[in-house]
């Protein structure tokens, strides 16, 4: 029951936190997991494709053998969606965000995949 208990207070949280899980996202640290306030300046960021965030030089050094894999492919699958968003204007705004939803999607299908 201590396993079912933990699932539900963490599913109860997500509610609260998915609003704003965008902003946190962009304060984690790819290699460390680190986590800084949303008060603080964000992560630095992979130049090449906009999507790895690191909390320092020393853990973006320390993960890219991991992520020089995947970083050409995350570069590629968000220029297609902004690509796609771009041709989409004239969509509502529900459907804008349900396009940004799927992108994410795909990200986290991506990180599932391939580690981190």
């Amino acid at each position: 029951t201590k396993g079912t208990d933990s699932a539900i207070k963490a599913m109860n949280r997500w509610y609260r936190i998915r609003p704003h899980w965008l902003r946190i996202r962009r304060r984690i640290c790819d290699h460390c997991c680190a986590r800084t306030d949303l008060s603080k300046p964000r992560y630095l960021v992979c130049s090449a494709c906009g999507v790895a965030r690191y909390c320092s030089k020393k853990c973006q050094i320390k993960d890219w053998d991991h992520h020089q894999t995947c970083c050409a492919m995350l570069n590629r699958e968000l220029v297609y969606s902004e690509i796609t968003v771009e041709k989409h204007r004239s969509y509502s705004e529900e459907e804008r965000e349900r396009f940004e939803r799927e992108s994410i999607r795909a990200r986290e299908r991506f990180r599932e995949k391939y580690g981190r």
